[in-house]
């Protein structure tokens, strides 16, 4: 989320995030001096920023902007509304929550704001590869110990359009942009991606897959594997509790040893991803103690709607024993 800023000829600077995941306001306090033109403020997961009516005075006295990042908040609730209201603008990320291949959406709510350029078509080739990419993964996340004919079928129909689109993307070719993955974590994508706005494929599945129930079943895996993984003494929750109101998007925990906790968990069929590993060279993350922390340790692990009870058991009792 830096590197757009970057790219628009802004000056960036950063605030502390404590390891629980809040802002620290007196950081921020101390930082916002006239003539900062935007505050960037995160919601980790779908859990709110405790302190968003304070940090919205302190933006209104100074004269700047509040904008919220819900990527992760989809449907999630705070103690002043639903998330991605107070702020002057807030940006969802539709794909993040719905089993979309891209798709967000800007939310202004500042009236003298806009209105925006349109948006370029996005690729059509990017749109379908993601999409396969997300039906491979859904199919192995949800199998069983053995796979039926069936199920080895639907896998490997779509494996040589998911390989070809790995091999266009390694090629520093022109076309390559053609293939972009959204779940790209590198620096070095293609101006005319900021451009992308939503296909018509994705416009027509949205309507359908934005079920507020959503958040109930996700709450209801959430709490499944509260129960199951406390008290192990190798991993911790990053959240100990789970809010009224909240739509989590992640299980996130904190773990020794990651990349091998995480290879193991992928080998096992769970998507488990190493949260946040990249580490963006245009900062000076040596004077974030707290996020480096964060950064070296984390593992998200899934709960999302389409997961199966057989999947959740297969998950925690890899995680207490494994």
């Amino acid at each position: 989320e830096i590197e757009p800023f970057f790219r628009a000829g802004c000056e960036v600077d950063l605030y502390r995030v404590r390891s629980d995941l809040q802002i620290d306001v007196e950081d921020i306090a101390a930082r916002l001096v006239p003539g900062i033109k935007a505050l960037l403020v995160t919601h980790y997961f779908g859990f709110p920023q405790r302190h968003l009516a304070e940090l919205k005075e302190l933006c209104r006295r100074n004269g700047t902007l509040l904008v919220e990042d819900c990527a992760h908040a989809l449907f999630s609730d705070g103690t002043e509304g639903p998330l991605g209201s107070t702020g002057d603008l807030s940006v969802f990320s539709f794909r993040k929550t719905l089993p979309l291949p891209h798709g967000g959406g800007l939310l202004i709510n500042d009236p003298h704001l806009g209105p925006l350029p349109p948006n370029l078509a996005p690729s059509n080739l990017s749109t379908l590869t993601k999409a396969i990419d997300l039906y491979k993964k859904s199919l192995l996340q949800n199998l069983g110990a053995r796979h039926s004919p069936v199920e080895r079928a639907n896998l490997l129909w779509c494996l040589p359009l998911l390989k070809l689109a790995e091999v266009f993307w390694r090629l520093d070719l022109p076309s390559r942009t053609a293939w972009y993955d959204p779940d790209d974590e590198g620096f070095g994508f293609a101006d005319e991606i900021l451009r992308w706005g939503m296909s018509a494929y994705c416009r027509r599945l949205l309507p359908g897959l934005s079920d507020p129930g959503i958040r109930d079943v996700r709450r209801g895996h959430w709490l499944i594997l509260q129960e199951r993984l406390a008290g192990l003494a190798h991993l911790k929750p990053a959240f100990p509790e789970l809010p009224p109101g909240v739509c989590p998007l992640f299980f996130p925990i904190l773990i020794a040893d990651r990349t091998a906790w995480v290879k193991r968990l992928q080998e096992n069929r769970i998507y488990a991803a190493p949260w946040w590993e990249a580490l963006y060279p245009k900062v000076a993350l040596q004077d974030f103690p707290d996020a480096l922390e964060l950064k070296a340790r984390m593992i998200a692990l899934p709960l999302h709607q389409d997961l199966s009870a057989a999947a959740l058991a297969r998950m925690t009792d890899f995680l207490r024993n494994g």
